[in-house]
Order: C-alpha cells, then sequence, then structure tokens
C-alpha cells in the first residue's frame, strides 16, 4: 500500500493513502497484537520457568557439591588425623624397641660380667690349685728321688 500510494502535490515524502484502507490495516494489526503478545508471553513465562528450574537444578548441584566436598574435607581430616596418629604409634614403637633393645644390651653386659667374673675367679682357683699340685708333686718327686738315692746306696753297699 505504501509502496504504491501517490505522492502529494507538494512533492517531498509525503504521500496520499485511502483511509478506510489504512484503518483496516491498523484493525488487522490490533487484533492480530494480542495473538503476538500471547505467544510473546507464553514464550517469557516458558523461558522464566525453563530458567527458574535450572536455576533450581543449579543450586540443587551445588549444594550437592557441597556435601561431597564437606564429606571428602571431613574424610581427608580422618585420613590426615590417622596418618598422625600412625607416625606417632610408629616413632613411640620405634622409640620402645629401642629402649627394650638398650635394656636388652644391658641385661647381657650385667650377665656377661658376672660369667666374667666367675672365670677369672676360677681361673685364680685353678691357678692356685695347679701351684698346689706342682708343688705336691715336686715335693712328692723330692721325695721319691731321695728315697731312690737311698736304696741305690743300700744296693750299691751291698754290691761292694
Amino acid at each position: 500500500m505504501l509502496e504504491t500510494a501517490p505522492t502529494s502535490l507538494f512533492g517531498g515524502t509525503t504521500i496520499k493513502v485511502d483511509g478506510d484502507e489504512l484503518s483496516g490495516y491498523i484493525m488487522q494489526a490490533i487484533n492480530l497484537l494480542p495473538t503476538e503478545v500471547e505467544q510473546a508471553y507464553r514464550l517469557v513465562t516458558e523461558r522464566d520457568r525453563i530458567l527458574s528450574n535450572a536455576y533450581k537444578e543449579a543450586e540443587h548441584i551445588k549444594n550437592d557439591a557441597e556435601v561431597q566436598m564437606k564429606k571428602l574435607i571431613s574424610q581427608h581430616q580422618i585420613s590426615l588425623d590417622a596418618k598422625i596418629q600412625a607416625e606417632e604409634v610408629l616413632c613411640s614403637a620405634r622409640k620402645d624397641a629401642r629402649d627394650m633393645q638398650m635394656m636388652a644390651v644391658m641385661h647381657a653386659d650385667d650377665k656377661l660380667k658376672k660369667v666374667e667374673y666367675r672365670l677369672k675367679n676360677t681361673l685364680n682357683y685353678v691357678h692356685e690349685e695347679v701351684r698346689e699340685f706342682e708343688k705336691l708333686v715336686s715335693e712328692s718327686m723330692a721325695t721319691v728321688q731321695e728315697e731312690r738315692n737311698q736304696i741305690k746306696e743300700i744296693v750299691d753297699k751291698n754290691n761292694v
């Protein structure tokens, strides 16, 4: 309609249109407008519903993630606490093992000292007994030698 409308006598951009025809077009546009507005409203409402659901889902996912994160942090803390406790137990066990080893070494050293003392006493006793035995044997040999010499003298006197 606007493209085919004749221009005004004064020129420029002014055109002549049929008022009734223009009114018809305007009425048609007004009649179409509520349908277009209603469709736009439904689209906006649907978009708002989708966004609302998406926000709710996002919030739900975020809350689940926070719960899971708290669980993981808690489990991590439990793991750290367990590791610290295990290190303390291991350190204590090592110290106890060193202490027991030292006590065992000291006990063995004490027993060895006693054995050494007894062996020294036994050795001294044996030395003393050997000296006594040597003295007894020397005395016995001297006595036997004397008696042999006496017997030899007697035999020599009788053979002469």
